[in-house]
């Protein structure tokens, strides 16, 4: 299950795509890429995911565990 977001406040945004599962693929990725890519005044994209790593995928992209989110 993903559920998708976009938190928009002064002008800019945050895109924000959780997923219900622990790791990410490509294919998960492919609308955060095209969100950012489209929307100049995005600051970044994040992928929240139930595993515990967080990575920086690419610029103004990264992965975060849910948990680490909400604490």
């Amino acid at each position: 299950m993903t559920f998708n977001f976009v938190i928009e406040a002064q002008g800019k945004c945050l895109a924000l795509e959780i997923k219900s599962g622990p790791r990410w693929t490509d294919r998960d990725l492919s609308g955060l890429h095209a969100f950012l890519a489209a929307t100049p005044h995005c600051q970044a994209a994040i992928i929240a995911h139930n595993g515990t790593d967080t990575v920086k995928l690419g610029p103004k992209l990264w992965a975060m565990p849910v948990g680490l989110m909400l604490s």
